[in-house]
């Protein structure tokens, strides 16, 4: 059996895909920490997230996603790695 956070991860996976960044919103949970390479700064809110995302998917063909959703404490943890389909 998958855990829920598994599929929450695959649902963003399909969303950067699709470009679909209202799928983005709906699946993020409010209360979140979102980590992306190079894992400097993390963002600590939905809307910051979604800013980045639109940014990033305007001119992006060729990179893919892969996330890692953890539970922590009642925050959930984003992991975000990229990496190119060539």
């Amino acid at each position: 059996m998958h855990h829920p956070h598994h599929h929450i991860a695959r649902i963003l996976e399909q969303a950067w895909k699709a470009k679909n960044i209202d799928l983005l919103r709906n699946s993020l949970a409010e209360d979140l920490i979102w980590h992306e390479e190079p894992f400097d700064l993390p963002l600590t809110n939905v809307d910051a997230v979604v800013a980045v995302w639109k940014k990033d998917l305007a001119n992006q063909n060729d990179l893919r996603v892969k996330v890692e959703v953890l539970d922590s404490a009642g925050k959930i943890s984003y992991f975000a790695m990229w990496y190119g389909s060539r």
